[in-house]
């Protein structure tokens, strides 16, 4: 006798689920695409994307976000802060391009000017070198002949400063008459009182105002 393998059987709910595939009425089931956003820098730097008071993520990285309309903050310590308005679709990437961070720059601080190695009185050496006020002039100003002039200085900088004094005389019209100094150069000290002394000799005595003027360079 010949035996015949048996057959499998299929059950009746196996069965069915062929024939519901054979006639075409199996969908598989689609994966959820997510809904990403991507927010590029133009220079290429990471800074923090903000939603309302959250760090969602950084620009040049693909943040995952729910649909919806956006305004974000680009943050970045140094640079100016940024606003952006996105529309996000679902299960789409949407990609802003682009937004560029400025360096806030620093606000520096003037350097100060050095004084002036040499300078002149009156005028912008007044507020180092002051005149007191007090003189010592001949009791007669003989012309042709070289006398003594002192006037009394005050050194109110922090450095010494040597030079030379002289005498201009100005008419009573104003108009500049003659001018002479001393070649000796003196030295007046930081925070010293002293007197400065022309020994030089007047052309000529018309009326008018006699003053003196000192060329001083700083030694330290």
């Amino acid at each position: 006798m010949i035996r015949r393998p048996t057959r499998s059987t299929q059950s009746r709910s196996s069965a069915a689920s062929d024939v519901y595939k054979r006639q075409g009425y199996c969908v598989e089931e689609e994966e959820e695409t997510p809904t990403k956003l991507i927010v590029r820098e133009y220079n290429g730097i990471s800074a923090d994307v903000i939603n309302g008071d959250e760090v969602i993520g950084k620009t040049n990285k693909f943040i995952e976000i729910e649909p919806g309309d956006y305004e974000l903050e680009i943050t970045k310590t140094g640079y100016e802060p940024q606003t952006i308005s996105v529309v996000v679709n679902a299960g789409k990437t949407t990609e802003y391009k682009y937004v560029k961070l400025i360096k806030i720059e620093e606000e520096q601080e003037p350097k100060p000017e050095n004084p002036p190695s040499e300078y002149e009185t009156p005028g912008t050496l007044g507020p180092v070198l002051v005149l007191t006020g007090n003189v010592k002039l001949p009791d007669r100003v003989t012309a042709g002949v070289s006398q003594w002039f002192g006037w009394e200085f005050k050194n109110t900088g922090d450095a010494d400063w040597r030079g030379i004094v002289g005498l201009r005389l100005v008419g009573t019209d104003g108009e500049f008459r003659w001018e002479g100094d001393s070649t000796k150069k003196q030295t007046i000290a930081a925070g010293e009182t002293k007197y400065v002394w022309a020994y030089t000799k007047v052309d000529n005595v018309p009326t008018g105002t006699l003053s003196t003027y000192a060329l001083m360079t700083r030694t330290t």
